[in-house]
């Protein structure tokens, strides 16, 4: 494909951001409201979207354009902070929140199969993702002043997603998390911190199913035969899981001196594969790339150990910060080395999950005057 004086056509953006902050106080209460909005259109080279035929690549006359194809978003977002103080010992936060994530791809409509006729309603939108999150988060802050301080906490979070277009990579599903949780802070002595907490997490998450009758016949007019058509053109069947465990950690901060100051922390953690992850099978145009979920994956589990060490001098400091990382059935995307039976394809990734080490060697920064190194 020719790139026209050295610029690719239609890779231009445009972006417009709102967001507005009110907040109210009184006596024991303090309260604030967020709203923010934040709107973006970014263009796609016609090389590399759709049929990439030449006459959409000549120049248009304006760097700046945006036309099709292109991607379009929309974030809005709405929060709700509040405190009451109950006591002097005592402080409760409640979280509340709602966060609408729109995201379609349009592109002149062009056919992926032979049989595939344009639809009566958008022709021209070939992928919508609408995104809807509520969250809930209260927390009770005890002894915050005192030596040992402790904080009570529970969450919950819902997602509804909606998809659209004459094309498919991610089925719409539902999502409902909710978790219980302790945090503790204990002083030791002027120089000793320690720290700790452990949560709870349970949620579930339905998938729906997606069937493809247009690949369906597409694939059996290509020589399929209507079994492999019929399992092919299953882009997503339907899924229903859950799931629960524990996360914690542990950790201290010692400071022997006012230079000199050492922290360490170790955890537990797990995370529950995304929809995207269970149920994707599509061409994903951002990537240029088939992607293909797995529905049986399992939640992520791993232990990470953090260390961080700081001498601060007059004209000389110095940082050592290493991490390391093992996770039993890390989640990742792997080319498959099979070829996509979808058009204008390519490669299938899948994602697998495996045993993982992750780590950050020791990482020495030093501040000898006015040089970093």
């Amino acid at each position: 494909m020719p790139v026209h004086g050295r610029r690719m056509k239609n890779t231009a953006g445009r972006e417009v951001d709102l967001s507005l902050s009110v907040n109210y106080t009184h006596e024991k209460f303090d309260g604030w409201l967020h709203v923010s909005d934040i709107s973006g259109k970014n263009g796609y080279f016609p090389g590399a979207h759709g049929m990439p035929l030449l006459s959409r690549l000549k120049p248009d006359g304006s760097i700046r354009n945006v036309e099709m194809p292109y991607a379009a978003s929309n974030h809005f977002k709405l929060i709700s902070n509040s405190a009451w103080q109950l006591s002097a010992a005592s402080q409760l936060n409640l979280d509340l929140g709602f966060q609408q994530n729109h995201r379609e791809e349009l592109s002149p409509f062009h056919t992926h199969y032979s049989n595939q006729q344009p639809p009566v309603a958008d022709p021209d939108l070939e992928l919508r993702f609408r995104l809807q999150t509520f969250s809930a988060n209260v927390r009770l802050l005890r002894d915050e002043d005192q030596r040992w301080s402790k904080t009570y906490g529970l969450s919950a979070e819902a997602q509804h997603n909606s998809v659209g277009g004459y094309s498919f990579l991610l089925p719409g599903f539902e999502r409902f998390s909710a978790g219980a949780y302790w945090l503790n802070r204990l002083k030791v002595t002027e120089n000793f911190l320690l720290t700790g907490g452990i949560r709870y997490d349970a949620g579930s998450m339905r998938v729906n199913g997606y069937d493809d009758p247009v690949l369906a016949d597409h694939l059996v007019m290509q020589g399929y035969s209507q079994e492999e058509a019929a399992f092919y053109a299953q882009r997503s069947v339907d899924l229903h899981s859950s799931f629960s465990d524990f996360s914690g950690s542990l950790g201290f901060a010692f400071s022997p001196g006012e230079h000199h100051s050492l922290k360490m922390n170790v955890g537990k953690s797990f995370r529950y594969p995304g929809a995207n992850e269970l149920a994707s099978n599509g061409l994903h145009h951002g990537a240029f790339r088939h992607e293909q979920g797995n529905s049986g994956l399992t939640p992520e589990k791993g232990y990470q150990l953090d260390l961080d060490y700081r001498y601060t001098g007059r004209k000389f400091r110095l940082t050592l910060n290493p991490f390391i990382g093992w996770f039993s059935n890390y989640i990742y995307l792997e080319p498959s080395g099979s070829w996509s039976i979808l058009p204008h394809a390519g490669q299938i990734y899948r994602y697998r999950q495996a045993e993982a080490f992750i780590a950050r060697e020791i990482v020495i920064a030093y501040n000898a005057g006015e040089h970093v190194h």
